[in-house]
């Protein structure tokens, strides 16, 4: 339906007007009336009709007046004018000033009719053009939309195959033309696959906000982004580095708030065009492979460590059996420093490789294991498997993790076989294996445990008393804190750790962490940096 305003002087006209033209069947309905020129042009600003129907001598506000109001407010309200004989060269005027129509009076309701109907039509003809206007607007933006996605889509995938080497040098492409960029990988460091997914999305994310000045190229196994990253044509060199540094390290804090999750960047050196573009790609992937996991540093930049060379020390072979030797009959309090130096060796051996470095650490684990004989002596299920351990060594980021993974899997080997060793009860070693095993069930306990062994609990329980010192309790609870402090010490989040070792309620799991440690789990995983 159209608004219409009726406005006139005399009331008589406009309660005749209102009862005697057909609005409803018009599609017309009345939303105001107005007997003088004041109140006209309020209602006019109020309800902003399609048609007015106005006497052309109102009083204040002129029929010409109207016109003109409406024309100045760019309003395309439909005007018909109702005028005497004797004030037709006024509506001349008022038909300069764009009314609808002229309607002299006395007024038929046939020939008023009419008027609207016309009126009302050429309504209905342009609402259907504007609505033809808008969709073929729309239509030619998303058209255009589509193009330039499509040109960027093809673009990067130029920019890909170029980058790997996969097709041959192109020079049409507008986003390069003019400009200089760095190569860059980014890497997330961290052991929980989960994390460095969401990490990876995360940063594509924040560099897909800064387009065209940063041009994400692909995800790599969800561990790795590659991206250009373009500088202004004016920067020197120097301000070029400073920019990209300044942009690496805002994207660094931000998945380091928003994930907890540490991010590597390996930046190739300055270029520009496409000549080159492989080689930088090679660059940055080579300075990532060889300093990602001995490096320190957030930000890896090629000009650095490509001038690093590696001194290699001979065989790895005799540093191995020199710790295998130490495992087997190690010297209280000295674990940890000869790992670090096997470490050292092993990094001397690799070149810094981190491909490398993991197969040593690998290779080291398997034969301590043997070597201590824990398969042979424990019950088959309760062996870790091969593809485990590869599984967890392959997920660690850096030197340090490894370090920190390497004391807690040679004190587990330690401890487990001293425990196997000096139980004089078979069902002893295999109730705290079951323990070591099964702690991370917050419904595990004795009774539970007695029911699954097949034996009485008040018997289980002065056994392990017996053989262990502790009761299953204080068994239950050392196997978990011990795993907690392995899970802080890994980067877990707090609030996560206390469920993943089986304390159902986080508060419980607070009190009886501290108790046992003497501090809280906070601050345990502050004093190992992982803060």
């Amino acid at each position: 339906m159209y608004k219409i305003i009726l406005a006139d002087d005399n009331p008589l006209i406009l309660r005749a007007l209102k009862k005697t033209i057909p609005w409803d069947r018009l599609g017309v309905t009345v939303t105001a009336e107005a007997e003088d020129g004041a109140s006209l042009k309020k209602k006019l600003k109020e309800y902003k009709p399609e048609l007015l129907v106005t006497d052309i001598r109102m009083p204040g506000f002129s029929g010409l007046e109207v016109a003109k109001y409406l024309k100045e407010q760019g309003m395309d309200t439909k005007v018909i004018i109702i005028t005497g004989y004797q004030e037709f060269q006024y509506a001349q005027q008022a038909v300069k000033l764009g009314v609808f129509d002229l309607i002299v009076k006395p007024i038929r309701d046939e020939e008023l009719i009419r008027v609207l109907q016309e009126a009302v039509l050429q309504l209905d003809q342009e609402k259907r053009a504007q609505t033809i206007r808008r969709r073929l607007v729309e239509e030619n933006q998303t058209y255009r939309e589509k193009i330039e996605s499509a040109d960027k889509i093809v673009e990067k995938q130029v920019l890909v195959g170029l980058a790997h080497g996969r097709i041959e040098r192109k020079d049409d492409l507008p986003m390069l033309k003019g400009k200089k960029w760095f190569y860059v990988l980014a890497r997330v460091k961290s052991q929980d696959p989960s994390i460095r997914r969401e990490t990876i999305l995360k940063l594509r994310e924040y560099a897909k906000g800064r387009e065209p000045d940063v041009i994400c190229l692909e995800i790599r196994e969800n561990q790795e982004l590659e991206f250009m990253f373009f500088v202004q044509k004016e920067d020197s060199a120097s301000m070029a580095k400073i920019r990209l540094k300044n942009n690496l390290l805002d994207m660094a804090a931000v998945v380091r708030q928003e994930e907890a999750a540490a991010v590597c960047f390996a930046v190739s050196s300055l270029s520009n065009g496409l000549e080159n573009l492989e080689d930088m790609r090679n660059q940055a992937v080579r300075v990532m492979r060889d300093n990602f996991f001995t490096a320190g540093e957030e930000i890896l930049f090629a000009w650095r460590y490509e001038t690093v060379q590696w001194k290699q020390e001979g065989s790895i072979i005799q540093d191995l059996d020199r710790f295998y030797r130490f495992a087997e009959d190690p010297e209280e309090g000295e674990t940890s420093e000869k790992i670090g130096e096997l470490l050292s060796a092993m990094e001397q051996e690799a070149g810094g490789n981190e491909f490398q470095i993991k197969c040593l650490v690998s290779e080291l684990c398997m034969n301590l294991y043997r070597r201590l004989e824990i398969g042979k002596k424990a019950d088959q299920e309760d062996n870790p498997s091969v593809n485990q351990i590869l599984s967890e060594i392959n997920g660690l980021a850096d030197m340090e993790q490894v370090k920190r993974y390497l004391e807690g899997f040679i004190q587990s080997l330690q401890s487990q076989s001293q425990k196997q060793n000096r139980y004089e009860n078979p069902l002893a070693g295999k109730t705290v294996r079951y323990v070591q095993k099964h702690y991370s069930d917050p419904n595990l306990s004795l009774t539970g445990l007695a029911e699954t062994l097949n034996v009485n609990a008040s018997y289980l329980s002065r056994l392990l008393k017996k053989e262990t010192g502790m009761n299953f309790i204080d068994l239950l609870t050392e196997t978990r804190i011990n795993k907690a402090k392995q899970l802080l010490e890994e980067g877990k989040r707090v609030a996560d750790v206390g469920l993943l070792v089986g304390y159902k309620d986080y508060s419980y799991f607070y009190q009886v962490f501290k108790r046992v440690e003497g501090i809280a789990p906070t601050e345990y995983k502050r004093g190992m940096g992982k803060g």
